[in-house]
């Protein structure tokens, strides 16, 4: 087990006939590698920034406080579009190896935004987000504190894009029954009838359930249009976004919410 820093991310190692790896950028704090049984299980588009100014395209970026853009009128309309947290630097807190795991923690607060990023998001609080790497599996825990007086709203989530070898052979259970927005047909409201989605090249829905869940594929089309996505990129991925998006959470003053994503692949 080892933990390698450099000036701009840091890199979690487990050693055994099957190593696993996992690189951490401190843009964002945003996960751009992780590597089980000899595989890149992440999606990293070969045009993506690592270091900024823009998010990283590819990894698993952390959407805070925002999804999308907000409406003109609303508390939140000024923060960027999918928030601040994916574009600003995270200070690195800790590292630890175990037996069996490595583990790092990075934060992010008010105090080390932008001018520009603090005057759209004028509440006094805390990120802590920790990555932990274990031979089979990656988890991540994200921790939300409101530091100020008054109670803020946000969204957050972990936006996952999955590397897949053939978009088109590629499918995702666990959804049944569940409601979604179809961001393709205007918004139209449905339910999830198969066992497996199918067909997800240039999908956009946000499931409804305990969890909010965002499946996104930009498509061959939508792909041109997106300065930073590699060529034929569409192809190989799907993004899996769990999290708060659809309504917006109201975090109280000195309150705490915490939510985690795990990512396993069998032995």
């Amino acid at each position: 087990m080892s933990v390698q820093l450099s000036p701009d991310s840091i890199h979690l190692s487990l050693p055994g006939p099957s190593p696993s790896t996992a690189t951490i950028a401190l843009h964002g704090a945003t996960v751009t590698s992780w590597v089980v049984h000899g595989e890149e299980r992440l999606f990293l588009s070969n045009m993506a920034q690592t270091n900024g100014p823009k998010a990283v395209r590819g990894g698993i970026p952390i959407v805070f406080p925002q999804f999308g853009s907000a409406p003109s009128g609303h508390p939140l309309a000024s923060v960027p579009r999918h928030g601040f947290a994916r574009v600003s630097r995270w200070t690195l807190l800790s590292s630890e190896c175990k037996e069996d795991s490595v583990i790092a923690q990075f934060a992010l607060e008010s105090a080390n935004l932008s001018k520009e990023h603090l005057e759209s998001f004028p509440f006094p609080f805390q990120l802590i987000y920790t990555i932990t790497l274990s031979p089979s599996s990656l988890s991540s825990h994200l921790r939300v504190e409101n530091l100020g007086p008054r109670t803020f709203p946000f969204h957050a989530l972990f936006f996952s894009y999955l590397h897949v070898p053939d978009v088109n052979a590629a499918s995702i259970g666990g959804l049944s029954h569940l409601p979604y927005t179809d961001k393709t047909r205007e918004g139209a409201q449905s339910v999830e009838e198969s066992e497996k989605v199918q067909s997800l090249a240039g999908i956009d829905r946000v499931y409804m359930g305990m969890v909010d869940l965002e499946v996104w594929n930009p498509g061959m089309e939508k792909e041109k249009a997106i300065d930073d996505f590699e060529s034929g990129g569409w192809k190989r991925m799907v993004t899996l976004e769990p999290g708060c998006i659809k309504s917006h959470l109201n975090l109280p003053s000195g309150e705490v919410w915490e939510a985690s994503a795990t990512y396993t692949i069998p032995s």
